[in-house]
């Protein structure tokens, strides 16, 4: 998606509820949900277009009171304070931020409508005008209204003017980058399938393929889809009873025009993963009765020979794979060591391996990874950086010699 935690920052710090306007399943709650874990928030998913009233507006609740001279019985309605109001409040009190993400609000009942622009604009709700606290932010999202593909309503201008409207879509680098590269520590694997990425890389216009015009149960291809498919995939591969055809299971998940093509392509390829490279990785040391590798990356066994053999087979393998594949490999590794599926020293192979492009590449453009990269290099005495910093300058001195030989004055 094309808007960046530091946006969202920018937005949260400035007091400014962002509009993200985008299609379905572009991945809108995902980035979400992802900003919120990572700044530590608790995150309220409110979908308005199924909101149910009670959940919204809290219980109608009855007091019986005894007011006059005659102590005549009286019973009151009140509106209990709806669950998510509770946590927001509970949470302030905890000196916990929350992130609402109001979404489909161009698809709200027009009665609710009221509601969520004072909710927006004003951070009050209710009858009673119950104010919410600072340390809450409120993204909104909605689908366009220009293209007839959805039932959605324009947005009271009043409450369109008073938000940052942001245009967002789906692009495969920030897809990969922001989801499908990323770890699933439930599911104890990388969120999408290493096949499905190294197709999209081989078939980029099928990332987000429209459905066709004279066939409406087509349902085209967007990040939900190509999600559903890594799902049924990796399940399948798991399954001892492949019963069923596998690209009949993939044509009631994706496009028509992409389910035999990716058939095909996963029936014709043997596509490097870092998922291959850990289970060589873990045969060895099984293998040897061993836990670690540090032993091997420091100088006490950095020249056994079956050591040398298992770098020299990753190696060789690694130098058959695309470029891409590589860079995968790569952050699928630092994604894995964030999420603490690995330990250092695997992904200290993986850096001895890699090109010094392709580790700038993720030093510049990963969270964290310039940390992590350098402290596993001083730990293992890689020479990570030196390595770097001789390509840079060799790059710069094929490109520009003047500006190479200031570098290395």
């Amino acid at each position: 998606m094309n808007i960046s935690f530091s946006d969202l920052d920018i937005y949260k710090e400035s007091q400014i509820v962002p509009y993200l306007e985008g299609e379905s399943g572009i991945g809108k709650t995902s980035i979400i949900e992802q900003y919120a874990k990572a700044k530590e928030m608790d995150c309220i998913i409110m979908g308005v277009a199924s909101l149910d009233h009670i959940e919204f507006y809290g219980r109608t609740v009855s007091t019986d009171i005894v007011a006059g001279f005659n102590d005549t019985k009286f019973t009151v309605f009140n509106k209990s304070i709806p669950s998510w109001v509770s946590r927001i409040l509970q949470n302030d009190q905890k000196n916990r931020e929350t992130l609402l993400f109001i979404d489909e609000l161009n698809r709200a009942e027009p009665q609710n409508l009221q509601s969520l622009m004072n909710l927006i604009l004003k951070k009050e709700f209710g009858s009673d005008s119950i104010q919410l606290p600072d340390s809450l932010f409120i993204v909104a999202a909605g689908n366009p209204i220009d293209d007839g593909d959805y039932l959605v309503e324009s947005l009271d201008k009043a409450m369109l003017s008073r938000m940052a409207i942001v245009k967002v879509r789906a692009t495969l680098e920030s897809w990969k980058k922001n989801y499908a590269l990323s770890y699933d520590i439930k599911q104890n694997r990388q969120r999408i399938h290493p096949l499905i990425i190294n197709y999209l890389e081989d078939n980029r216009a099928d990332f987000l393929l429209k459905s066709a015009e004279d066939n409406m149960s087509d349902p085209g291809m967007d990040p939900r889809r190509w999600d559903m498919i890594s799902r049924l995939l990796y399940t399948y591969e798991k399954s001892n009873q492949h019963s069923s055809n596998l690209v009949t299971l993939l044509s009631t998940v994706s496009s028509k025009e992409v389910a035999p093509k990716l058939m095909s392509y996963i029936n014709k390829s043997n596509v490097l993963s870092f998922s291959k490279i850990e289970k060589q990785l873990a045969g060895f040391l099984s293998a040897n009765d061993e836990k670690e590798f540090t032993s091997y990356l420091l100088k006490e066994k950095s020249n056994n020979p079956a050591y040398l053999d298992l770098i020299e087979s990753i190696q060789s393998n690694w130098d058959k794979a695309q470029p891409v594949t590589q860079v995968n490999i790569l952050t699928s590794a630092f994604y894995a060591l964030k999420a603490v599926h690995i330990s250092d020293d695997f992904f200290a192979i993986i850096l001895k391996i890699a090109s010094e492009e392709h580790i700038m590449s993720i030093k510049i453009g990963l969270d964290d990874a310039e940390t992590f990269i350098d402290n596993i290099d001083k730990k293992y005495n890689l020479g990570i950086s030196q390595k770097v910093s001789d390509g840079l300058v060799k790059h710069i001195d094929q490109t520009n010699p003047f500006i190479a030989s200031l570098i290395q004055a």
